[in-house]
């Protein structure tokens, strides 16, 4: 969470927040792309309960599908950016976040954890 409110702090600097205003927005932000996710997935327990071949595909769909949508919506709502520029700056953001995320993930799988 801390992320998306530094990043935005440093991408968003003309709308006029602060790193605090920018850390409780991304606060917030994941806040409700948690209760959306819930909401769809309460929406699509009884399609894919018993379908175990696509109810991994689909809750990872929606919840990606729910973040994507949602944080275009949030960020165009909170700091006010053209509809192009907007969509560049939060792509760019969203790539730098999953490098980041895959390039964690690669370091700590390596890990050799003693038995």
């Amino acid at each position: 969470m801390a992320f998306w409110g530094v990043v935005w702090w440093g991408v968003f600097r003309r709308s006029g927040l602060n790193l605090v205003e920018n850390i409780v927005a991304a606060v917030y932000f994941t806040a409700q792309t948690f209760i959306y996710t819930l909401l769809l997935r309460l929406i699509l327990a009884p399609f894919i309960i018993g379908r175990p071949d696509i109810s991994g595909t689909v809750l990872v769909a929606t919840d990606i599908g729910i973040y994507l949508t949602y944080s275009f919506f949030f960020t165009y709502r909170l700091f006010r950016e053209t509809g192009l520029r907007l969509i560049l700056k939060q792509l760019a953001l969203i790539i730098a976040f999953l490098m980041i995320a895959f390039g964690i993930a690669v370091v700590v799988s390596r890990v050799n954890i003693p038995q």
